[in-house]
């Protein structure tokens, strides 16, 4: 019984201190908040919601890159660690046969980017018009060194992926369409928190086992 009451009230004590730590995360120069909760699209998820602007070339394979504009409700340049000093982009390649989607941060000062997170497509329903292209994607977080992987690898969403995005392009040319996008998905506020928590009470648990 004294072990059952140990490991009960070490579980609150770790759950009330996760929860009081959830917000906000920054993380390779990006500072969301992990409890944001979108007035739309919460279907899609609560704490990953981005959108932005695309330019899209079709020479064969569809590729294409753009800039978040806004991201859990904050502007362009305000969701850096350092206001103003950066903007979050992305460029993408070929996702109806399992592409590459990548989230890079760039520099404004040294005019730099450097790889936040990288996407690769799991599945994807694509329908177009005389007009508009229409695509939704379901993408898996690749873990790459230096990404925020572990905070995106959720498997929340369809089939057990992590993210999804929704995009909707104009044609603007004869190779080029321009359009909009917005990705959704949860995020983990802090992962090496929750494995602490789980040393933690995994040492309490054997501590009271010992006692008894």
């Amino acid at each position: 019984m004294n072990i059952l009451k140990t490991f009960v009230a070490a579980s609150a004590i770790a759950l009330a201190s996760f929860g009081a730590s959830a917000s906000p995360v920054s993380s390779g120069g990006i500072t969301w908040d992990p409890d944001y909760v979108g007035n739309s699209m919460t279907t899609f998820g609560h704490d990953f919601l981005g959108s932005g602007l695309y330019q899209q070339e079709i020479n064969g394979i569809v590729s294409g890159n753009g800039a978040v504009t806004s991201f859990n409700g904050m502007n362009a340049g305000d969701y850096c660690t350092v206001v103003d000093s950066c903007v979050l982009t992305f460029a993408y390649s070929d996702l109806l046969n399992n592409g590459f989607l990548d989230f890079s941060v760039y520099d404004v000062a040294s005019q730099t980017s450097t790889l936040w997170l990288r996407l690769q497509a799991d599945s994807a329903v694509h329908s177009s018009d005389a007009n508009s292209h229409d695509t939704d994607v379901f993408f898996n977080a690749v873990d790459i060194a230096g990404t925020v992987y572990s905070n995106f690898n959720t498997n929340t969403q369809q089939n057990g992926t992590d993210v999804k995005a929704v995009s909707s392009a104009f044609i603007s040319g004869v190779n080029t369409n321009t359009g909009s996008v917005t990705f959704a998905g949860d995020s983990i506020p802090e992962p090496t928190s929750i494995a602490l928590f789980g040393l933690a009470l995994m040492g309490l648990a054997g501590a009271a086992r010992r006692k008894a």
